[in-house]
């Protein structure tokens, strides 16, 4: 079983305990954990937060000019079968913070003095260095996991619809990247 990543063991017990759910602790464990991988299944990424350096990830270019690349904070270099790509040549989006205010990761790299290629084709040739990962996991998703755990819970031992767990996840549809929605 995975270590929970947005809610603690502890606060999802005592969320569940408050709300007069009785389960044992390996329900909650595999409902937390069930939970988790839902929310992460909807929204196509994982919400959890950059670490202080960067690594280096290989990406497919498809001779456009925008790359798709994980959600990052910080690029800090791109290189196109080894040769160095200057910051000027590429623009990360989005470029602003969202309507809801809330600072986003970069989703992809638009080149802007032409397209992606590679000198092969449908190999892996654009190599992005960067801070992978959010800034800060949003608000919205510890609270989702505790209320999808918890019908986890309450679905197994009342037989429940899943209208109520699809309602609740579209508290993340704004969360959701362009993948999830089936558009790229």
């Amino acid at each position: 079983m995975t270590t929970p990543s947005y809610v603690s063991q502890v606060e999802f017990d005592a969320y569940c305990e408050n709300g007069q759910i009785p389960s044992d602790a390996t329900q909650r464990a595999s409902a937390l954990a069930a939970a988790e991988r839902a929310v992460e299944n909807y929204c196509q990424r994982k919400f959890t937060v950059a670490g202080a350096s960067g690594t280096t990830r290989t990406f497919t270019p498809d001779g456009s000019d925008v790359l798709r690349i994980h959600d990052c904070v910080a690029v800090s270099a791109i290189t196109v079968d080894g040769a160095s790509v200057a910051s000027t040549s590429y623009q990360l989006e989005p470029v602003t913070v969202g309507w809801d205010g809330l600072a986003r990761p970069y989703e992809q790299v638009r080149y802007l003095l032409g397209f992606w290629y590679g000198t092969t084709p449908h190999k892996a040739a654009v190599s992005v260095t960067a801070r992978w990962d959010w800034a800060a996991t949003p608000a919205e998703v510890p609270e989702v996991v505790k209320q999808l755990g918890r019908l986890h819970i309450l679905r197994r031992r009342m037989g429940l619809d899943d209208a109520e767990y699809r309602e609740i996840l579209a508290g993340l549809n704004g969360l959701r990247r362009a993948e999830a929605f089936g558009i790229a």
